[in-house]
């Protein structure tokens, strides 16, 4: 098998990782995730770069906490990236 970018039927993959799906569904994880993502701080980073005042990035964080009281921290990540993103549109 050759390194780098391939493809196994239609699963397109990267050296002999998958990046979509399994392979062999008897080896897929089933387990539940925890994420370890620090969302707010990636957040006011990643707004910092575009400049963005300190006012508009609380508040994106603080509407984000409310829509999303009891969602993990990849999910509020997401929500608030897409708020950003609406923002530079």
């Amino acid at each position: 098998m050759t390194k780098g970018n391939g493809s196994i039927g239609s699963i397109t993959t990267m050296g002999n990782l998958p990046l979509y799906g399994c392979v062999n569904p008897c080896r897929k994880i089933n387990t539940t995730y925890k994420s370890r993502i620090n969302w707010k701080m990636e957040i006011r980073t990643l707004m910092r770069d575009f400049s963005f005042p300190k006012d508009i990035i609380e508040s994106v964080i603080r509407t984000t906490e409310i829509e999303c009281p009891h969602e993990n921290a990849d999910t509020k990540y997401d929500h608030a990236w897409r708020k950003f993103w609406t923002l530079i549109g």
